[in-house]
């Protein structure tokens, strides 16, 4: 009975550790893609204060023209929360949340208002 016991408990260790080398390895993954994630958004922070620098110079723009723009196309989703939209809104016709990836609502066939852009 014993014999059985212990190799009960030998398969759920080598169980047990393949789980682990698995989420291991999705941890790994997962840290690889943040790691690039935040590479693009470092580089694309840098292209933007550089363009912005240009516009500035080039054309007599400040610092507050540009908040009261970031601002108002904000508030173009109907939500001040600096996004450029807040996910999925209400259909217009029966109400229901529609995805902005779609150019209809998927339930009533309501035409979906575009994004800002």
């Amino acid at each position: 009975m014993e014999l059985f016991w212990e190799l009960f408990q030998t398969k759920r260790i080598n169980d047990a550790t393949g789980r682990t080398t698995d989420v291991n390895e999705r941890v790994t993954k997962s840290q690889a893609f943040v790691d690039h994630l935040t590479d693009r958004v470092e580089r694309l922070t840098l292209i933007n204060c550089a363009l912005w620098e240009i516009i500035k110079s080039n054309h007599g723009l400040n610092d507050q023209m540009l908040a009261d723009k970031m601002a108002e196309i904000d508030m173009r989703d109907g939500t001040r929360d600096g996004k450029i939209g807040s996910g999925p809104s209400a259909c217009s016709k029966c109400g229901r949340n529609s995805s902005a990836r779609h150019k209809n609502c998927i339930y009533c066939g309501n035409s979906i208002k575009a994004g800002p852009f």
